[in-house]
């Protein structure tokens, strides 16, 4: 899920940001949807930015030292931010309050056929693919749970108009069977960890759910047909540091991040 505002609580107690090179990372993702210094971000598996940051040259750069660059593409939500947002405003319906983004009603014809167009004008960009974000808005629990048939012909769409393109999925579990000729990796969002955006504070998922998660996880792609990242949050140092040690355990590779995803992440370190 994306965020454009940085809003998470600084903690009292909390010494200067420790530099990303102080923290060990895996280097399977990165994603950031800031602008990005070229000679922070390299050696990724796959590498995730907004579009509109960047240049063609950059994104070449980019590709010189990251295995795989994908473009960010929400096909049920955008933000106002977004190079998008004026073309799909007579399509919005209303504002997801959390990420103040606005809920698209992919069902108009219009609408769709904007999406494919910034899909495609991202991929001419030079990127490698794309990574679908907010397919759980079409879920039994999302806004537009009575348009999941739509957003399936959209990624349809998509894999017929450009089949050479590398499509990351994000969450989307429930769609894991029918999107399995059609994504060619998942993305999964705060399986160990938990944010709260009713007190803008950091935390654990309970040992069952995370135990839930992680199993319909394996069972989604207990094929092996494609790979599985994880993406967690954290604020501190000491979390992030517990953060990683209970993904190694889990196995998938992960990135660890701020709540905001817009730049290099930051630790803090808490004194004692």
């Amino acid at each position: 899920m994306r965020l454009t505002s940085l809003f998470y609580i600084l903690l009292p107690l909390l010494a200067p940001a420790r530099s990303s090179a102080d923290v060990p990372e895996d280097k399977g993702l990165f994603i950031a949807y800031g602008k990005l210094d070229l000679e922070e971000i390299k050696g990724y598996d796959l590498l995730i930015v907004e579009p509109q940051h960047y240049t063609e040259a950059a994104i070449r750069d980019f590709k010189k030292y990251n295995k795989r660059v994908l473009g960010y593409l929400s096909l049920t939500e955008v933000h106002p931010s977004s190079e998008s947002f004026q073309a799909l405003r007579p399509f919005l319906i209303e504002e997801n309050v959390h990420w103040g983004s606005r809920y698209i009603n992919i069902s108009d014809s219009n609408a769709q056929q904007i999406l494919l167009q910034r899909a495609a004008s991202i991929l001419e960009q030079g990127f490698d693919g794309l990574f679908l974000d907010n397919l759980d808005n079409v879920s039994v629990w999302g806004r537009l749970t009575d348009k999941k048939g739509v957003l399936l012909q959209m990624v349809q769409s998509l894999n017929e108009n450009h089949p050479n393109a590398f499509l990351a999925q994000n969450s989307g579990l429930f769609l894991a069977d029918e999107l399995r000729e059609r994504t060619d990796a998942i993305i999964m969002e705060s399986v160990v960890t938990e944010y709260r955006f009713d007190t803008k504070a950091y935390g654990f998922r309970k040992a069952a759910e995370k135990k839930r998660l992680v199993a319909a996880i394996k069972k989604a792609v207990s094929k092996g047909d494609r790979p599985v990242y994880l993406i967690e949050y954290a604020d501190t140092a000491q979390m992030r540091n517990k953060v990683e040690r209970e993904l190694q355990r889990i196995g998938f590779p992960f990135f660890i991040a701020n709540i905001s995803l817009q730049d290099v992440p930051q630790f803090k370190k808490i004194k004692r």
